[in-house]
C-alpha cells in the first residue's frame, strides 16, 4: 500500500516536471493534461492546471482534455475541467464538440452537465451533423411535439397575458411584460420572482436590455418608454420616461449601446441617444401603424414592419433614406435578423413567414408557418435555424437550408404572445396569453417549469410533476383540473412545495417528470354551532368530513389565531364521518375557521362560521406591548439604509403616547442599529411572552433587510452584515415564528417595512421578498409595506413612505369621521390608498393573515 502511494506521487511528480520543463508529450497523445484526462486522473489534472498548463490545448487530432474526458465518460474529470475554465464549445479535428461525444455515448448525465454549462445544441460538425440524432433539426425523424396538457389552470382574472420577454446579457435575469402594464423580473436559476413594477398604464409591448445589461427599456401602448437603471433600480429618480406622441409598439437597442430605436402606431420611428436621453432623429415611415422593428447586427439597417403588411428598410441611425422591401398579405407581427446580417425573417397575422435577403432586396422563401398569427420569430444561436411561435400555441424549428421543413418543438394549449432564447440557447421561454411563462428545453422540447406572476404581486413556479415554489398566496390561484372546480395547488403545499426541485430541474441536475396522480384532498363541512350568538365560552365544534383519505389533524383558528390542532389519526378512510373539537370563544365576534389535514399532508379548503360571544362581564382594558426594531447602520455601505432606525424610534414614541388613551398601559422598547442584535430581539420577545395575557395587544415593528441563504432559509439581517456568505447576526425566521405563534395574546400585529433593494442586482442576490415575513405566520396579522415583487420607498431625510403614512393615519388622518379612534381596518384602508398615490403606483402595502378590527390609537378631535 505504501509502495502504491509512492508510485502515484512519483507519477504525478514526473508529469508536472515534464510540463514545467516545456517538454511536449508524444505528438499522437498531446500534452500531459491530455494523458491525465485519458486516464481519468482528476488529481493530476488539477495539479497540472495549477502549474499553469493551457487547459484548451489540442493534440494532433484536435481534441482538448475536455473532449477526452467526455469520450471516456469520466464525469469527475469533466466537472473539474469545466470548473477550471475549459471551453465547452471547442471543436476537434472532425468539428465535434464535447456535446457531440456525450450524445454519441448516450450519456444523459454528461449531456445535461454540458448543456447547463452553456454547450450549444446547434453546433454542427464538419459533416453538418448536430449533436442529437446526428442530423440537422429539419431532418429529424422524431415525431412532432404532442400537445402539452397541463393538469392545472390559472384562476380566471388573476394573471394578464404575457406580451414581451427578454434576458439580461449574462442570463441572470428574465424579464416579462404583461398586458396590464406590469413588468416581472425572474431568476431563471431558481424560478423565483425577484421584483415587479407597474409603471405603465397600458399593455407592455416590448422589453429589452441594453447590450451591457445596465439598463432595461420597456415600451407600452400608453405612449411611453421607461428606462430603468439596474444599479439603482428601486431608488426614486432611477427611471427615465421617454414620451412619444402615440403608442409604442416595438423598440431595440443598437449593438454598441449608443442608441434606442422606437416604433409607434402613428408610423414614426424615433431614435434616442442613451447618453443624453434626448431624441436625435425622427422619421415618418408609413401612414400605417408600425408593429415590429429589427436592427441589423452591424447597426446599418433598421427594418420596420407595418399593419398594412409592408416591410421597409431604412438607414440607421440617420433615418434619411428608406426603401420598401416587400409586402405581406396581412399585418406584420414579428421581425428578426439572422446573425449573418443579410438574412431576415418576417411573420404576419395570417401565419405566413417570409425569408428575405437584405442585400438583393428579394424574397427567398414564402411559406405558411402557423394557423393564426406569427407572434414571434428568432434565429437560433449560430443562425442556422429559424424558430417561430404563434397564436396556435406552437413553437417550431425551421431548417435554415430548406427553410420550409419544420419540427414542432412545443405545442401548448394557449396562444404564445412572446418568445426568447436564453443566452447560449439552453432554454426557450414562451409567454402565454393565460399569463404563464413556459421554460422549455430548446433541444428536447421538454417543459421544465412554468412561471406565473399574478396581478396582485403573488407568483408561482410549477413543474410538470406538480412540484412548485410560490409566494405566500400564489398557489391559491392555480386550480387542479382533475380535482374539480375549487381544488387549488395550495392545498398540496405540504407534500408538493419544493423550491429545491424547481431549482434542480432548471439547473439540469434533475429531469422533469410527468404529473403523478395526487391524492384527493379531504372535504369538511361545519354542522354546528350555527352562526349567531352564544352565551357559553366553551363550545363544541362539530364537522362532517368526506373524502377517500385518512385525516390526521383538525386545525381551528379563531380570528386568525390558533385555537388548537386536534389530532384525529384515523386508521382508515370513510365516506362520511363526524369530527369534534372543544374550543373557547373570545369576547365579542369570533370568526372560526376549520380545515382538515390528511395523512398525506393534503389540506381541505377552510370552512368558516361566525359566533358572537356575549361576555357577561366588562372586559378589562388591553395593555400594549411594543417592540420596534430598525437598522440603518449595518457597518457596510452597500447595505446601509437611511431611515429604518429613525422610523423605529418614531413608531415607539407614538405608541408610548397611547398610554391611558388607547391602552391601559404601554410597555415599549426600541432597538436600533448596533442595539438590534439577534439575541437582544429574541430576549425582548420572550420577555413580552412572559408578561402578556390573552387580553393584550402585541405589536412588532421591523425595518431593515430580509435575506435568504443558500438553503432558502429566511433571516432578518441584524447589525453586522454578513460573514462567509451567511447573515452573521441574522435572526433565523423559523425561531422568530415559533415565539410569535406561542404568544398568549389574541392579537399579534407584525408591521414589516422590510427593504430588500440594496443589493438585489449586485454581487449579492440573496435578498428575500417581503412575503417571507408572513410565511407560516398563522394567527399573526402581517401589515407589509409593499407587495412581494416591490420595494419600500423613502421620503428623503424624512422616513419610509409606508411608515410615515402609517404614523399620519394613526394620528387621525385615517379616521375621517372624527370619531377620535383609529382601528386596524381604518389604517389599512388609509395606507393602502395613500402609499400608491405618493409613490406613483410603485408601492402597494397589504395586510396578510386573518384579523379583527383592532383599535390602535386615540387622537383629539376638533369638536
Amino acid at each position: 500500500m505504501l509502495h502504491n502511494c509512492r508510485y502515484k506521487s512519483l507519477s504525478l511528480f514526473l508529469l508536472i516536471v515534464c510540463l514545467v520543463a516545456g517538454g511536449a508529450w508524444a505528438a499522437d497523445t498531446g500534452t500531459p493534461l491530455h494523458r491525465a484526462a485519458e486516464e481519468g486522473r482528476a488529481d493530476v489534472i488539477r495539479a497540472i492546471l495549477l502549474k499553469g498548463a493551457a487547459i484548451n490545448a489540442k493534440n494532433r487530432d484536435g481534441s482538448t482534455a475536455l473532449h477526452l474526458a467526455v469520450y471516456r465518460n469520466n464525469e469527475e474529470c469533466v466537472r473539474l475541467l469545466l470548473d477550471m475554465g475549459a471551453d465547452v464549445n471547442t471543436h476537434d479535428g472532425l468539428g465535434r464538440t464535447p456535446l457531440h461525444l456525450a450524445a454519441e455515448n448516450n450519456n444523459k448525465e454528461l449531456i445535461l452537465l454540458l448543456l447547463s454549462q452553456g454547450a450549444y445544441p446547434f453546433e454542427a460538425d464538419n459533416e453538418g451533423k448536430m449533436p442529437f440524432g446526428g442530423l440537422p433539426y429539419g431532418e429529424l425523424t422524431a415525431p412532432d411535439a404532442s400537445l402539452e396538457e397541463r393538469p392545472w389552470r390559472i384562476k380566471e382574472g388573476c394573471a394578464a397575458p404575457v406580451t414581451a420577454i427578454c434576458f439580461s446579457p449574462g442570463g441572470r435575469f428574465l424579464v416579462s411584460g404583461s398586458d396590464d402594464g406590469r413588468l416581472a423580473i425572474w431568476s431563471p436559476v431558481s424560478g423565483r420572482l425577484l421584483a415587479g413594477f407597474s409603471g405603465h398604464k397600458a399593455s407592455v409591448t416590448s422589453v429589452a436590455f441594453s447590450p451591457g445589461g445596465s439598463r432595461l427599456a420597456s415600451g407600452s401602448l400608453d405612449g411611453t418608454v421607461i428606462l430603468r437603471d439596474l444599479s439603482a433600480l428601486f431608488r426614486d429618480g432611477s427611471e427615465k420616461v421617454l414620451a412619444h406622441s402615440s403608442p409604442v409598439r416595438s423598440l431595440c437597442f443598437s449593438s454598441e449601446g449608443k442608441y434606442l430605436a422606437c416604433g409607434c402606431t402613428d408610423g414614426t420611428v424615433k431614435v434616442w441617444s442613451l447618453a443624453s436621453g434626448e431624441p436625435v432623429r425622427s422619421a415618418l415611415l408609413s401612414h400605417s401603424p408600425l408593429t415590429a422593428l429589427a436592427l441589423s447586427p452591424e447597426n446599418r439597417t433598421l427594418l420596420a414592419g407595418c399593419e398594412d403588411g409592408t416591410l421597409t428598410a431604412i438607414d440607421f441611425p440617420g433615418l434619411e433614406s428608406q426603401e420598401l422591401l416587400y409586402a405581406h398579405g396581412s399585418g406584420i407581427r414579428s421581425l428578426c435578423f439572422s446573425t449573418r446580417s443579410r438574412i431576415l425573417a418576417s411573420g404576419d397575422e395570417s401565419g405566413e413567414i417570409l425569408i428575405g435577403d437584405i442585400f438583393s432586396r428579394r424574397v427567398l422563401k414564402r411559406f405558411q408557418g402557423h394557423e393564426g398569427a406569427v407572434r414571434s420569430l428568432l434565429y437560433s444561436p449560430g443562425g442556422r435555424y429559424l424558430v417561430s411561435a404563434g397564436s396556435d400555441g406552437a413553437a417550431k424549428y425551421w431548417d435554415g437550408l430548406s427553410r420550409s421543413r419544420s419540427r414542432v418543438l412545443y405545442r401548448g394549449s394557449v396562444a404564445i404572445g412572446a418568445m426568447k432564447f436564453s443566452p447560449g440557447g439552453r432554454y426557450l421561454v414562451l409567454g402565454g396569453e393565460d399569463g404563464s411563462l413556459s421554460i422549455v428545453d430548446s433541444v428536447f422540447g421538454a417543459l421544465l417549469t412554468t412561471l406565473v406572476a399574478f396581478s396582485d404581486g403573488e407568483w408561482v413556479s410549477v413543474t410538470p410533476g406538480l412540484y412548485f415554489d410560490s409566494s405566500l398566496y400564489g398557489a391559491r390561484s392555480i386550480l387542479l383540473e382533475s380535482k374539480g372546480a375549487a381544488v387549488t395547488l395550495d392545498q398540496y403545499r405540504g407534500p408538493r412545495r419544493s423550491a429545491g426541485t424547481v431549482r434542480d430541474i432548471l439547473g439540469g441536475r434533475a429531469l422533469p417528470q410527468k404529473a403523478q396522480k395526487l391524492p384527493d384532498p379531504p372535504e369538511i363541512r361545519i354542522i354546528s354551532p350555527p352562526e349567531g350568538m352564544s352565551e357559553k365560552e366553551q363550545i363544541t365544534l362539530k364537522l362532517e368530513a368526506k373524502g377517500k383519505c385518512r385525516i390526521r389533524d383538525l386545525v381551528v383558528l379563531i380570528n386568525g389565531r390558533p385555537a388548537g390542532t386536534f389530532a384525529i389519526n384515523e386508521s382508515s378512510a370513510a365516506e362520511a364521518r363526524e369530527l369534534t373539537a372543544e374550543i373557547r370563544l373570545q369576547p365579542g365576534l369570533n370568526r372560526i375557521e376549520a380545515l382538515a389535514v390528511s395523512t398525506d399532508e393534503v389540506r381541505s379548503l377552510p370552512e368558516t362560521v361566525v359566533i358572537h360571544y356575549l361576555y357577561p362581564f366588562a372586559v378589562p382594558s388591553k395593555k400594549l406591548f411594543l417592540l420596534a426594531v430598525g437598522i440603518s447602520d449595518y457597518g457596510d455601505s452597500n447595505l446601509n439604509l437611511e431611515c429604518a432606525a429613525r422610523d423605529a424610534r418614531e413608531i415607539e414614541a407614538f405608541f408610548r403616547r397611547m398610554k391611558g388613551l388607547a391602552f391601559e398601559s404601554v410597555k415599549s422598547l426600541a432597538l436600533t442599529d448596533s442595539q438590534a442584535k439577534d439575541h437582544a430581539i429574541l430576549k425582548a420577545l420572550k420577555e413580552i411572552g412572559r408578561e402578556s395575557t390573552e387580553r393584550d395587544l402585541i405589536v412588532l415593528f421591523l425595518a431593515g433587510h430580509g435575506v435568504l441563504d443558500e438553503q432558502e432559509r429566511f433571516f432578518f439581517l441584524c447589525h453586522g452584515g454578513r460573514r462567509e456568505g451567511l447573515p452573521a447576526d441574522g435572526l433565523v425566521w423559523g425561531d422568530f415564528q415559533k415565539i410569535l405563534m406561542d404568544l398568549k395574546a389574541k392579537h399579534v400585529l407584525l408591521i414589516a417595512d422590510v427593504c430588500h433593494s440594496a443589493s438585489l442586482f449586485g454581487a449579492d442576490a440573496g435578498l428575500a421578498p417581503h412575503e417571507s415575513l408572513a410565511e407560516g405566520m398563522v394567527g399573526v396579522t402581517v401589515f407589509a409595506a409593499c407587495r412581494a415583487d416591490e420595494s419600500s420607498r423613502e421620503f428623503p431625510r424624512l422616513g419610509g413612505v409606508f411608515t410615515q403614512t402609517l404614523l399620519s393615519g394613526l394620528g387621525g388622518k385615517a379616521s375621517p369621521g372624527g370619531s377620535g379612534k383609529v382601528t386596524l381596518y381604518e389604517i389599512e384602508k388609509y395606507v393602502t390608498e395613500m402609499v400608491p398615490r405618493i409613490t406613483k403606483d410603485r408601492q402597494h402595502p397589504q395586510v396578510l393573515g386573518g384579523t379583527v378590527d383592532i383599535p390602535l390609537s386615540v387622537y383629539k378631535t376638533s369638536r
